[in-house]
């Protein structure tokens, strides 16, 4: 339920201002979507849930990306190197 209210949440932000205001919730999401997803009691379509929450994460800073870099680097540290350690 949280997974949904999150996604839903996150979708609303359409305007670059709340786009650019929401950033600073980035780094505190990300360690918590990665140790849920690598939780083995956590099932596939809840995987599927974090990944989308992850896909809307990454979407709220990827206007800064070339722009704004010290801004990517806070927002995504380690926890971006974590996931992509895992994709590969």
């Amino acid at each position: 339920m949280g997974l949904r209210t999150l996604i839903c949440f996150i979708e609303k932000i359409d305007d670059e201002r709340t786009v650019r205001q929401f950033y600073d919730n980035v780094p505190k999401i990300l360690p918590a979507l990665f140790s849920a997803f690598t939780n083995e009691e956590v099932t596939a379509h809840e995987r599927e849930q974090i990944l989308d929450v992850l896909y809307l994460c990454l979407r709220t800073v990827s206007w800064a990306d070339g722009i704004d870099n010290e801004l990517v680097d806070a927002c995504l540290g380690e926890t971006f190197n974590s996931w992509m350690a895992l994709f590969l």
